[in-house]
């Protein structure tokens, strides 16, 4: 598994330069956990390189994984990362997409039995990356091979601008929701959650109630609290989930971090 980065970030901002370490965090969950994810369809809000959500399309046999994320560079580096690591075929142009919010769709590809090395044009390898670097197909990889998704999306998704037409598309299409280290500007901790509430407001069209998966990195106790009251303001119940013991991913252990599952009250009102 490759993942990259331009150096027009440092011109053009960071978002989705690095991968932060509350994704490692959700990664080593999710490595324990698949089967919540396996033929289900799930979205990434604020994907950055689109670690969480490649891991999901490698190991937990997802029906469909969409990523998300909004500012420009991050989603064409996310589009590189993901056509690298899924070995996808393109599903189309721009111009043949009916949603304007979809940035790209492909159909899964094979995987190589050992590493990537595909290079990039313009794109340098991410030397700062925590992700175990191999010549062959590590164990926990290899060994969860199963059908994989039958549709790959990557959204242009501005939480600001999260209009009522995209939440109703989106919370009839995803069964589960993931975000990796979202929870770190208290400015956008409103928009945020709006987000979350839209997309687990509506029954998805099997029927069943959307469910959401949050991991975060503590930085600051006070922007903590407030996405979490920001949660039970707006009615959108919370449980915590035990953080997972076993190391694959290298990161910080002196780190605080938080896995949270999210669900919406039968009295969710959109706080806006």
């Amino acid at each position: 598994m490759i993942y990259v980065y331009s150096n027009r970030f440092m011109f053009a901002g960071t978002t989705g330069l690095c991968t932060w370490e509350a994704s490692l965090v959700f990664s080593e969950w999710l490595l324990q956990n698949r089967d919540i994810f396996r033929h289900q369809r799930v979205l990434e809000l604020g994907s950055g390189l689109g670690l969480a959500g490649i891991l999901v399309a490698m190991c937990a046999a997802p029906a469909e994984i969409s990523f998300s994320d909004h500012f420009p560079e991050t989603l064409q580096m996310l589009k590189n990362n993901v056509k690298n690591n899924l070995r996808c075929s393109s599903r189309g142009s721009l111009a043949q997409q009916n949603d304007e919010s979809v940035v790209a769709e492909y159909a899964f590809g094979e995987r190589h039995s050992s590493g990537n090395t595909t290079s990039v044009s313009d794109v340098a390898m991410n030397e700062t990356s925590f992700l175990p670097l191999s010549t062959t197909t590590p164990s926990w990889l290899s060994s969860s091979s199963e059908a994989s998704p039958q549709k790959i999306r990557i959204f242009n998704l501005d939480w600001t601008e999260f209009i009522r037409t995209q939440h109703e598309m989106l919370s009839a299409t995803f069964d589960i929701i993931i975000a990796s280290d979202v929870v770190y500007d208290v400015d956008l901790i409103p928009d945020l959650v709006r987000v979350f509430g839209k997309l687990l407001s509506c029954e998805n069209d099997n029927g069943k109630q959307v469910t959401a998966y949050v991991s975060f990195t503590v930085r600051n106790t006070k922007t903590t609290d407030y996405f979490l009251d920001f949660l039970s303001r707006c009615n959108i119940l919370y449980e915590e989930i035990d953080l997972p013991e076993r190391r694959v991913f290298f990161y910080d252990t002196f780190g605080t971090y938080r896995l949270l599952k999210l669900r919406k009250s039968l009295d969710y009102c959109d706080d806006s």
